[in-house]
C-alpha cells in the first residue's frame, strides 16, 4: 500500500512540475487571448565578411500581426506594400523554454528558429541570425522582431 501510495505520489508531483516548466509557460504566453500579436518592429541587418563595418540595415514598424493557437498552428498576416493588400503566411510551431521554430506552409524547407527575450507578458523580442558562404564571402543575417499582445476583441 505504501509503495502504491508513494508512487501516485511521484506522478502527481510530476505532472505538477511538467505543467509549470518554462516551456509550458512560454506557449501558455504566446496562446493567451486568443494568440494575437502585433508585429511592431521588424529589423534585418546583413552583414558581409568583406565589409563587415557596413552592414545593411533595414526596419519596418507595425508591418502585421502574428497569430498563435494552441493547436500549435499559427498565421502571419503583413501587409504587402506593392499590392496594397494583407498577406497571410500559415505556419507550425512549437517552443521551448526560450525558443520557437516556426515552419511555414509556403517554405517547407525554410525553418526560423528564435530565441525569445521576454521583456514582460505583453511584449516579446525575438531573434534570430544565420550565416551563408558564398564562395570565400560570409553573409550573416540577423532578424530582430518586436511583438506587442493585441488587445482581445470584444463583442458588442
Amino acid at each position: 500500500m505504501k509503495n502504491k501510495t508513494l508512487t501516485l505520489l511521484f506522478i502527481v508531483g510530476t505532472i505538477i512540475f511538467a505543467s509549470c516548466s518554462d516551456e509550458v509557460k512560454l506557449q501558455n504566453t504566446l496562446t493567451k487571448d486568443g494568440g494575437r500579436w502585433n508585429i511592431d518592429a521588424f529589423k534585418v541587418t546583413v552583414t558581409s565578411s568583406i565589409d563587415p563595418d557596413n552592414p545593411l540595415v533595414t526596419e519596418d514598424f507595425n508591418i502585421g500581426e502574428v497569430t498563435f493557437y494552441e493547436s500549435n498552428r499559427g498565421v502571419w498576416i503583413v501587409y504587402d506594400t506593392t499590392f496594397m493588400t494583407n498577406v497571410a503566411y500559415y505556419f507550425e510551431w512549437e517552443n521551448t523554454a526560450n525558443t520557437v521554430i516556426m515552419n511555414f506552409e509556403d517554405f517547407p524547407d525554410d525553418e526560423q528558429e528564435f530565441t525569445i527575450n521576454e521583456v514582460n507578458k505583453e511584449e516579446q523580442i525575438w531573434f534570430n541570425e544565420e550565416s551563408e558562404m558564398i564562395g570565400d564571402i560570409t553573409i550573416t543575417t540577423a532578424t530582430e522582431i518586436d511583438l506587442v499582445r493585441e488587445e482581445e476583441i470584444a463583442n458588442i
